[in-house]
């Protein structure tokens, strides 16, 4: 009751917490909105103020280059000299892309659009009656006072054309003036209702926290005795359990820590008594199945040894001896080889319980890794149509059992075999690791899926329940288990239908 009471009192604390701040960030956020809607605004009537200063701009310059190339061509008439074309020739190069540029601005304006567009035939006729003057000039030829007045008249009706449209621009600048300063003035406003608002959060958010503030204190004492509590019920079920991991399953609840754990300490008790009993049993169950298992392997071996060596005697007779029926040799030569596996099978058994027991003998000697490696790729690969490549550091020594490191390889190139899709490459690499050496065997088959993975080194684990792959899972065990006794380790990567690759470490010479 104590408990959920404190629970409750910290549910409302929070929730009283949470509701003011969320409704303060709210009224931040949206007087923070606004003040940004009245800036973009604001900035927004800003650029078309100085879009209408570019159109203003650009008109006076259209006028300004057009009155150049009149006054230009008034002094080719009257001194001839070449040079003073020049305002003429800039104003053909710069009108076109002046009036381009005004069409764009104004693309907005449906009046001053109309303008423009009455516009362009005046002054296409104004350069054109300007080139007529230019060329009777040069052809030597009188210009008329008629053609003077004519570009004359031309040009007043551009300048009217023109100031019409700068009239309705400065028309639009002050009015955009007048929206930019108000919306511009809007901004502090906004500014001190923000600060406001900040001001008023914080004091809002203070008196929650003053409000709730004994309530807390309350809180975090009744907190504080439930955690020392814990504390001491936690430490005495710690105790308890890392005994039990340990394997004493005879542990109980010390006196001490009956009142603290209470009824839990009954059930505790019990627990303990039951797994002791249960792991009991098993041993027992466990001994007894190793027993059984050794024992009826110890007595299959001589019978067994006694029917190979027939058998062994009969495949090695003539054909004299045994007459010309070729179907009896072969089911002698197929009772022999069956024979041979179940002989290894036997010994695998054996081998494991020895590696159970950790009474492997070992014997020693210094030699090349690689000699072991190539001897497995030459009997392996005899009948096989799976292709070994073998590379890396060749000429690495270690001191290890001979006979037990063939062993390990065999059986780590046996599965590469046995799970790779046949005209396929097993890729077997030696690395020196300085003080150690890793030797990884990658082939390209079926894989192993991920969840199995922790499993290949198990005793009897197979990958696939699959009757055409021989042998009961004892290879990678009896392997693992002599790496180990060698100080070396031994692991395996896998990608489902993208291959395996098990390596193993060893102890250089």
């Amino acid at each position: 009751m104590q408990n959920h009471k404190s629970v409750s009192m910290k549910n409302n604390y929070v929730r009283k917490i949470t509701i003011s701040f969320r409704w303060s960030v709210i009224f931040l956020i949206v007087c923070t909105l606004l003040s940004l809607a009245v800036i973009f605004q604001a900035r927004k009537k800003e650029h078309w103020v100085q879009h209408t200063y570019d159109v203003i701009d650009k008109l006076e310059l259209l006028l300004s280059t057009l009155k150049d190339a009149e006054t230009g061509v008034r002094g080719y008439l009257i001194a001839k000299d070449t040079s003073t074309l020049q305002p003429y020739l800039y104003s053909q190069a710069v009108a076109p892309a002046t009036f381009k540029e005004i069409k764009v601005l104004t693309s907005d304006n449906h009046a001053q659009q109309q303008t423009l567009k009455e516009l362009i035939p005046i002054i296409d006729e104004t350069f054109s009656t300007l080139s007529y003057d230019v060329m009777q000039v040069r052809e030597e030829k009188p210009v008329t006072a008629a053609l003077i007045i004519e570009g004359k008249s031309k040009m007043d009706k551009i300048r009217r054309i023109v100031q019409t449209m700068k009239g309705r621009e400065l028309i639009l600048l002050r009015k955009r003036d007048e929206q930019w300063k108000i919306t511009w003035g809007l901004v502090p406003i906004f500014i001190i209702l923000l600060t406001g608002a900040g001001i008023l959060t914080a004091n809002y958010y203070r008196r929650s926290l003053q409000l709730t503030y004994f309530d807390k204190v309350r809180f975090r004492r009744k907190v504080q005795q439930d955690s020392i509590l814990s504390n001491l019920r936690f430490n005495a079920i710690q105790t308890i359990t890392d005994a039990i991991a340990s394997g004493n399953y005879k542990v109980a609840v010390a006196d001490k820590d009956k009142e603290i754990l209470g009824p839990l300490a009954n059930n505790i008790n019990k627990m303990a008594e039951s797994l002791d009993y249960s792991f009991t049993t098993i041993n027992e169950w466990l001994n007894k199945k190793d027993d059984f298992i050794n024992i009826t392997a110890h007595e299959l071996r001589t019978p067994l040894t006694t029917i190979k060596a027939a058998l062994q005697y009969l495949n090695n007779t003539t054909t004299e001896k045994l007459g010309a029926d070729d179907k009896a040799r072969f089911f002698i030569a197929k009772a022999y080889t069956q024979t041979d596996k179940l002989a290894k099978l036997l010994s695998d058994i054996f081998e494991s319980s020895k590696i159970a027991a950790r009474t492997i003998p070992l014997h020693r000697t210094i030699f090349p890794i690689a000699e072991i490696l190539r001897d497995s790729i030459d009997i392996l690969t005899t009948n096989n149509d799976r292709k070994f490549i073998l590379l890396g550091d060749l000429e690495v020594f270690v001191k290890a059992d001979k006979l037990k490191l063939e062993q390990v390889v065999n059986n780590i190139f046996s599965n590469a075999i046995k799970y790779s899709p046949p005209y396929t490459v097993v890729v077997v690499t030696i690395h020196d690791l300085v003080e150690t050496l890793e030797i990884r065997v990658k082939d390209f088959g079926i894989g192993i899926p991920k969840e199995k993975l922790p499993l290949i080194f198990e005793r009897y684990f197979r990958v696939e329940d699959d009757q055409n792959n021989s042998g009961i899972g004892l290879g990678l065990y009896i392997s693992k288990g002599i790496i180990e006794q060698h100080g070396g380790h031994i692991g395996v990567e896998s990608e489902l239908h993208e291959g395996t690759t098990i390596w193993f470490t060893l102890p250089k010479a």
